[in-house]
């Protein structure tokens, strides 16, 4: 018999570990660096180049909303798609259990769009950006480690990301065989059965775009695009901080920060941002005070965006971050209780 306080026992040991890690982080880099050149090195900073950074940080959101959108298959508004993303990402910053993606299929949902239909498009979005991650940080390898090296490790990259896309479009493909097992009594499973099947019909339809591949084409190359300029403004912020940048430290060192989101942390990966962005400048020679500056300065300028956007996105939708912990506690994780309306 499961305990009714196990879900917070769960919750709190999931808490615990990731503010552990972030911790450690901060900890690191106190002892990695001095603070007092982290000082000197923010003043010598050129933020006058600092402008182009942030229009170009701004427009970079921009095409990743399109992206999402156009999954979204054109449902909503281009500004409420926009908003609600951004303020997504400021749940994630400021709650556990990546509960912004919770959040922005709450702030999205209609009487003609469901939860369960938002859900599968935030998981397309999220998978086009892990590929575009992994691909910019194994695309470096061969500088690093030599074309062997690397080359298995983007053999697996590819197949990992064409097993992923296959499966997703077999289970689109298949979906009334899917929905037929749903509704078949499952024994032990039938509790689970009885809670998922409700939402699967939902959720093939979050799924979509795989049955169109002009609009699947259309969501990359958005996707490809926010990618680009990202490239651009890091390199930008970069040259303000260091005084000279590369392409292929800028291209690492996004990937390395995508990889160290993986990790379990706080909320607004405190201390792994940082930590992960720096260590990769250090494998080209940076100076360590001026590559945390640059991280530092990096998480800033995306942690404010978020800030503005996604709060005024919560303040004219109404929406507490209260509301997201009664549907959490409502809707999961056991199967078996009901569902509210």
């Amino acid at each position: 018999m499961i305990s009714k306080d196990q879900p917070f026992t769960k919750d709190l040991l999931k808490i615990s570990l990731g503010l552990l890690v972030s911790g450690a982080a901060v900890i690191l880099l106190l002892w990695l660096i001095d603070i007092d050149q982290v000082i000197q090195a923010l003043k010598a900073v050129n933020y006058r180049k600092l402008i182009p950074v942030v229009l170009l940080l701004l427009i970079s959101y921009g095409a990743r909303a399109a992206s999402w959108g156009t999954i979204l298959a054109g449902n909503l508004p281009y500004g409420k798609v926009f908003l609600t993303m951004n303020a997504g990402y400021l749940i994630n910053t400021l709650l556990p259990f990546r509960m912004g993606e919770i959040g922005r299929a709450l702030l999205l949902r209609t009487k003609k769009v469901d939860f369960w239909q938002i859900i599968p498009t935030i998981l397309l979005e999220r998978f086009f950006d892990l590929i575009f991650a992994l691909t910019l940080f194994f695309s470096v390898l061969p500088f690093l480690f030599g074309v062997e090296y690397s080359s298995t490790f983007v053999g697996l990259l590819a197949a990992l990301v064409l097993v992923s896309f296959l499966t997703l479009l077999a289970l689109e493909r298949n979906q009334h065989r899917v929905l037929a097992w749903f509704e078949t009594d499952g024994g032990r499973a039938g509790r689970i059965k009885n809670w998922v099947g409700p939402r699967m019909k939902d959720f093939f339809a979050g799924l979509e775009i795989l049955s169109d591949p002009g609009r699947f084409l259309r969501a990359l190359l958005w996707m490809a695009a926010s990618w680009a300029l990202a490239l651009t403004y890091q390199y930008l912020l970069l040259e303000a901080v260091v005084g000279e940048a590369r392409l292929l430290w800028v291209a690492f060192s996004l990937g390395a920060v995508a990889l160290g989101a993986a990790v379990p942390s706080s909320p607004g990966n405190l201390g792994i941002y940082e930590v992960s962005l720096m260590g990769a400048l250090l494998v080209f020679g940076i100076d360590r005070s001026q590559a945390l500056t640059y991280a530092i300065l990096s998480h800033s300028l995306n942690l404010g965006v978020t800030a503005i956007f996604g709060s005024l996105a919560l303040i004219l939708e109404g929406f507490s971050l209260n509301s997201l912990w009664a549907y959490r506690a409502e809707q999961g994780p056991s199967p078996d209780r009901k569902e509210g309306r």
